[in-house]
């Protein structure tokens, strides 16, 4: 449950500096990105291991 929080914090932060910045290649925006998609691949990992 504590990874579902992160996985939305962090998209919500994503989001908000993508607006922010006015632009979704944006540097900061991308890394948030990337760290975004391992929490998510991290999740589906620990969802197929049930």
């Amino acid at each position: 449950m504590e990874l579902i929080k992160s996985i939305e914090e962090v998209r919500s932060k994503m989001i908000e500096k993508a607006l922010e910045k006015g632009d979704f290649t944006n540097k900061e925006v991308v890394q948030l990105s990337q760290e975004l998609d391992s929490l998510i691949l991290e999740a589906q990992k620990e969802q197929s291991s049930k």
